[in-house]
Formats: C-alpha cells, structure tokens, sequence
C-alpha cells in the first residue's frame, strides 16, 4: 500500500523538503525526539558493541542533514532512514527498556505522521 502511494509521492525537491522537514520537526519536538537526534557515540554511552549488532547507524540529525543538502531524492529514502533510525534502537535495546519503548513511540508518530503526507500527496495529485 505505501509503496503505491510512495509512487503517486514524487514532489519536486523544493516541495520535498519541506515536507520531509516537517515531519522532522514533529519528531524532534516529540517528548521522546532528543533520544533520536544525534548519531549515537558508542563511547560516551558505554556500548562498545554497538557497530557490531548495529550495521547502519542512522539518527534524525543525519537525515535533518541529509534532507537539507539535497541527498534524500524522494519520500521512499526518507521513510527508510526514518524507519531506520528506530528500528535500529530497537534492535540494540531490549524490549521492554525505556529506549525500545520510546521508539517504539517514535515510529509509531513516524508511521502516522507519513501516512499523512503520503494521503495529503494523493489528494494533490488527483487534484492535477
């Protein structure tokens, strides 16, 4: 289903930003958002094991970065490093942890927020 609507989503990379940094924005100002912002420093935190069960490090900073410069081509990519960014913590952090729950809590505004975009992107579409 998201990927048809992800089809249907293609905005020109002015629009796209905007879009993009608005969802972003809602994540960061989210109560949970600071866990998520900056890439995660194995070794301020004490996790050394990090990069070995987490191979693709993404952080709402990176794609804040990433979004800005240019190098996010269309609303699939930025859903992907999204999605990332909280499956990774899930995956490092137990299940039942604050940090698990708070991604979980994350993705869950993510999903909805995108969801959205992708329904208001639709309408757009359908309206030319």
């Amino acid at each position: 289903h998201t990927a048809s609507l992800n089809r249907v989503a293609q905005s020109p990379p002015a629009k796209l930003k905007l879009k993009c940094q608005g969802i972003l924005k809602g994540l960061q100002r989210h109560v949970h958002g600071w866990v998520f912002y900056q890439t995660v420093d194995p070794v301020q935190l004490g996790i050394p094991d990090y990069f070995e069960i987490i191979k693709k490090p993404m952080d709402l900073s990176t794609i804040q970065k990433r979004v800005e410069s240019g190098s996010i081509n269309d609303l699939e990519e930025f859903e992907a490093d999204c999605r990332l960014t909280f499956d990774n913590a899930m995956t490092y952090n137990q299940d039942g942890s604050a940090v698990h729950k708070m991604a979980q809590d994350l993705k869950a505004k993510f999903v909805e927020d995108f969801e959205k975009l992708l329904m208001s992107e639709k309408v757009e579409k359908e309206k030319e």
